[in-house]
């Protein structure tokens, strides 16, 4: 190893961390079906680096299958464990092997400045937007949630399924991953090297690993995959991301859509669907594709009051049913407006305003 420490790189170093960046965006972007012997193969090593026995290993083609089979085989006793901590995640102790053994001897080899000079570069481009698995993990919180409703006498099911996914190991995040790549290539370190091929291994060859101390789960890659220019998951009118046994998610840059709208295209959105949707993303999508004069026109809404770009609206007064009545407020720092649903009836913005905001008899 060279004991003399990388302050700044050559014009031939700095065109290789595009090839880098390029190199793992291809692997936490693939949909490409894995190959379960190198999969299965890369587990075996992992296991063996950290220290820890082997567990029974089973494939599922998503992670939604992954987490029903978890499900199917979850006990008393392993909730009981995984609460005592008696139980290693596999995932913590590679955390621990590449940042503590392969981290530091990195940054006593490369100046702190090159990997800032490096993360600027590999990042570019991303956005401000969470990563696309957000979305993924949403969904699948959410038909967990559905499934262990129905099943009282596991009232801890729910946390323990959402601790299994939240500590997976996840390839889409491992982008960062490219700069311990570089840092390898560039101050021909070779300590560890073999530790980074396998944890390099891992991630290449493997979808979502979800696992405990006696069992691993390994999911396939989704089949479909597509992405707006901030890195958010994008399709209008089909599924943004899709697994072989039709496990999907239907989002709009970024933003998760309910089934009832997510197969039409946003030109066939309805105003209507505001009335009843109470997630503030979502509705915000709605107000920004429909616009607030195409809502105003489509329900027939009547203002009735307004305050400060705040206003208050009703529904039904034209054709003499009992009305609707809606809050429009729009926030002074961004612009973005909101539409809530009230319901009692209301005489003036500041009233509804306050209602709102103690969140009495609003929806």
């Amino acid at each position: 190893m060279s004991n003399k420490k990388i302050e700044k790189l050559t014009p031939e170093e700095e065109a290789l961390i595009s090839v880098y960046k390029s190199k793992w965006e291809n692997i936490r972007l693939s949909t490409q079906r894995i190959d379960r012997k190198k999969a299965e193969s890369a587990v075996k090593d992992a296991y063996a680096m950290v220290g820890l026995p082997i567990p029974q290993i089973t494939f599922c083609d998503s992670p939604d299958a992954a987490c029903n089979w978890l499900s199917n085989h979850l006990s008393f006793q392993k909730i009981k464990n995984w609460e005592n901590n008696q139980d290693t995640s596999l995932n913590n102790l590679l955390f621990y092997h590449i940042y503590e053994k392969l981290q530091n001897p990195l940054f006593e080899q490369i100046d702190s400045k090159v990997y800032e000079q490096f993360g600027d570069i590999i990042y570019c481009g991303q956005g401000g937007g969470e990563p696309f698995n957000s979305q993924l993990y949403k969904h699948l919180l959410n038909k967990i949630e559905s499934r262990v409703s129905e099943n009282s006498q596991f009232p801890e099911k729910y946390r323990y399924l959402e601790s299994q996914i939240n500590d997976s190991l996840q390839p889409e995040n491992h982008l960062w991953a490219a700069m311990f790549d570089f840092g390898f290539s560039v101050s021909g370190l070779s300590d560890f090297k073999e530790d980074w091929k396998i944890f390099q291994s891992l991630v290449q060859e493997c979808g979502w690993i979800i696992e405990d101390s006696d069992f691993c789960v390994i999911c396939d890659r989704p089949t479909k995959l597509l992405l707006d220019n901030q890195q958010r998951l994008h399709a209008e009118a089909e599924p943004a991301i899709e697994y072989a046994d039709g496990f999907s998610v239907y989002a709009y840059h970024g933003v998760r859509l309910p089934e009832k709208y997510s197969k039409l295209p946003p030109t066939e959105w309805e105003a209507k669907w505001l009335l009843e949707e109470d997630d503030l993303e979502v509705r915000e999508l709605l107000i920004e594709i429909i616009g607030y004069e195409g809502i105003k026109k489509e329900l027939q809404a009547v203002e009735l009051d307004s305050s400060q770009g705040d206003t208050l609206l009703a529904i039904g007064i034209k054709n003499n049913v009992e009305p609707i009545y809606l809050l429009k407020m729009t926030d002074n720092d961004t612009g973005k407006i909101d539409i809530k649903r009230l319901s009692v009836n209301v005489k003036s913005v500041q009233e509804a305003i306050f209602l709102n905001n103690f969140g009495i008899h609003c929806c």
